[in-house]
């Protein structure tokens, strides 16, 4: 190798660069006679122990003249004589001596390097400490001696038999397979597999697994309540909610009814959104469209009917509150509540719900709220407009809160008169409106 001693700067004329590759290639000519020799000196005295370390002896010439002095040396494995992969390396050696220019290092590389595949050693040089390295341009092939990786115990083994000492077994290994496994050659080849009806508690139908022996828990070994527990997530949120089970986006959980109607129903996360949906496919099969029902959006906007909610809640359809039930707006400037009805001459409720209505006398009902209106001072009276119902015989309806019932807005009175103001019994329609 064309070198200095100190190696500062390595520009190479096109003189330099011919004279470079003739020394290179007469070290490397050189350093593989060495290093062939080696292997099987190294294998003369440790072959029994089989060390994964060898020696590695060349020529090192500085200007033509063999080098004198102390050198840092790495050493890499590659898989082609040029470019191609790293397989080890660099194992670096320091301060090793050359005199005269020749040079022996130790270098170990571990275990699984040389598997019967080719090989090529990569030489870089430097004066030691110096970190300057110049790399050899030509990589040496590694090529084994006869008997290099010759095994103290190999000329033992009858030819064809099998190895007799695996994990110290000392007769002739039988493999057997048991449990659903089997075992099976072709030529020198050994194929292991199993039936997956093995003594475990899964049992296996093609790329199946199933257990059908009882309930699974996961996360506890405490006997499982269901038939499948999932407990001991991790911490999920400053809220500390646990995580039992994660889906991917567009991953769904799916029901079968268990009725004659044929609709299966599923609740999952898709972009934009989780949603609950039902459709007529079953599980596994994608014949039919879902039917959204519910959704939230990412924005936390609520539908009902509609995959796309503009407000916090939109409902596409009726909606039906009970006996009880407000609706109201806490922003609104009013907060109105409304009873209607509908009458017949003999006090029967024709329409409307909360309340009940009774036939005082001729011409004079009274209808009594099952929830009264607010009655705390200063509270507005409610205002009643009743009117003659399509079938009706008096002309004229007069309506009041009768003041005597305790709360006043209560019972409200209501008279039906004819032209001379006479009562009469009439059927006859009514509005209630107050603040709740």
């Amino acid at each position: 190798m064309n070198t200095n001693t100190a190696l500062p700067n390595y520009a190479l004329t096109a003189k330099n660069q011919n004279k470079h590759r003739m020394n290179s290639r007469r070290l490397f000519l050189q350093f593989a006679l060495l290093l062939a020799f080696s292997s099987i000196e190294a294998r003369l005295s440790t072959a029994s122990a089989q060390p994964t370390a060898f020696s590695i002896q060349g020529r090192l010439n500085n200007n033509g003249v063999p080098a004198n002095g102390n050198y840092d040396f790495q050493f890499s494995i590659f898989n082609a004589a040029t470019t191609g992969n790293l397989i080890a390396g660099p194992v670096t050696v320091t301060s090793v001596n050359v005199a005269n220019g020749v040079f022996s290092a130790i270098a170990d590389f571990g275990p699984g390097v040389f598997t019967g595949q080719p090989r090529w050693i990569q030489i870089s040089a430097a004066p030691a400490g110096s970190g300057t390295y110049i790399t050899l341009p030509q990589r040496q092939q590694v090529l084994s001696a006869p008997y290099s990786i010759f095994a103290g115990t190999a000329s033992n083994v009858v030819n064809g038999a099998v190895v007799k000492s695996i994990n110290g077994l000392k007769d002739d290994v039988i493999l057997q397979g048991t449990g659903g496994v089997t075992i099976n050659t072709n030529g020198n080849t050994l194929t292991i597999s199993g039936s997956g009806s093995g003594g475990g508690a899964w049992s296996q139908s093609g790329s199946n697994i199933y257990f059908n022996g009882g309930s699974v828990g996961i996360g506890s070994s405490t006997t499982p309540d269901h038939r499948l527990a999932i407990t001991s997530g991790p911490r999920w949120t400053t809220s500390y909610w646990q995580g039992e089970l994660g889906l991917d986006a567009g991953g769904a959980i799916g029901w079968r009814a268990n009725d004659s109607s044929g609709l299966r129903f599923g609740m999952g996360y898709s972009g934009g959104g989780f949603y609950t949906f039902r459709t007529a496919s079953d599980l596994g099969t994608t014949g039919s469209v879902p039917i959204y029902d519910f959704s939230i959006g990412d924005n936390g906007n609520v539908g009902i009917g509609t995959t796309a909610p503009a407000a916090k809640l939109q409902v596409i359809g009726d909606v039906k509150l009970g006996s009880s039930g407000e609706l109201s707006a806490a922003g609104a400037t009013e907060n109105l509540r409304i009873v209607r009805g509908t009458i017949d001459p003999g006090g029967t409720v024709l329409a409307g719900k909360g309340f009940t209505a009774t036939r005082v006398s001729t011409g004079w009902y009274q209808v009594t709220l099952n929830t009264p209106f607010p009655d705390y001072s200063g509270a507005e009276e409610p205002s009643v407009l009743a009117t003659v119902a399509p079938g009706g015989i008096g002309p004229i309806m007069i309506a009041a809160p009768n003041f005597v019932q305790q709360p006043h807005f209560v019972t409200f009175d209501f008279y039906c008169l004819d032209n001379t103001r006479a009562y009469q019994d009439g059927k006859f329609s009514f509005i209630i409106i107050g603040a709740r």
